[in-house]
């Protein structure tokens, strides 16, 4: 439909210039990712050590599997945001080469993965507000019964 479209020079260098604040933007993205790693199998093995101490104070037999279970859950988040920064990165890499290159065919793979990380992005907005509302209501009913909140 659009084949003859023609970019200009200035649309070029706005583009170019997405691509750098792009790949700025997933270096950040891959440092975070690797922190929550790092993180996660901290927690997990934190938590096995302490389940695992002998003599611990009452109440603290709970915070072994409770630091386990935030573990699993960082390495988790990890894994799913990283599919999204994987998509941001390789759109940055191929509008930068089909803009020096002239590659018709690379452009369009790059808006296609810009295309991709949006939908993920749309996809992971719409999971997370029925999820956090279903864990406010279980947290509430936990703090009721509890008798913490009233």
């Amino acid at each position: 439909m659009f084949r003859n479209l023609k970019i200009e020079v200035e649309t070029v260098a706005l583009m170019k210039e997405s691509a750098r604040w792009t790949k700025y933007f997933t270096i950040i993205q891959f440092t975070i990712i690797a922190l929550l790693s790092i993180l996660g199998f901290g927690m997990i093995l934190g938590g096995l050590f302490i389940s695992s101490a002998p003599n611990l104070p009452k109440g603290f037999d709970a915070i072994g599997p409770i630091y386990f279970a935030a573990g699993i859950v960082y390495l988790i988040y990890g894994g799913v945001i990283l599919i999204p920064v994987m998509n941001l990165s390789r759109f940055s890499d191929k509008i930068d080469k089909s803009l020096n290159l002239g590659d018709q065919s690379l452009f369009e793979q790059s808006i296609d993965h810009l295309s991709k990380y949006f939908k993920y992005i749309v996809l992971m907005i719409l999971i997370s507000i029925p999820v956090t509302i279903v864990l406010f209501i279980i947290m509430t009913v936990i703090m009721v019964n509890a008798g913490i909140a009233k």
